[in-house]
């Protein structure tokens, strides 16, 4: 069962008509591995400004507290 974060995504991903299908199928693998719903927001760090905005948004979270948590991961963690 796909986690609520990555569900969220793929609505964002596809949302924007633009991407090429190959490059919606190739993010939508990196969540493959998440066991849960904050691996997966971390995962999620590659959207852009406007992705992370429609994200914030379909989660019902502010946008600010979404971009603070990227801060935060991207402090804690090496990629």
């Amino acid at each position: 069962m796909k986690l609520h974060v990555t569900r969220q995504v793929k609505a964002v991903l596809e949302e924007d008509k633009g991407l090429d299908e190959h490059y919606v199928t190739d993010k939508l693998s990196y969540f493959e591995k998440a066991k849960t719903n904050r691996e997966a927001l971390m995962i999620s760090s590659f959207l852009d400004r406007e992705g992370r905005k429609m994200l914030a948004n379909r989660l019902k979270m502010n946008e600010r507290d979404l971009t603070g948590f990227y801060q935060i991961v991207e402090q804690s963690y090496w990629w």
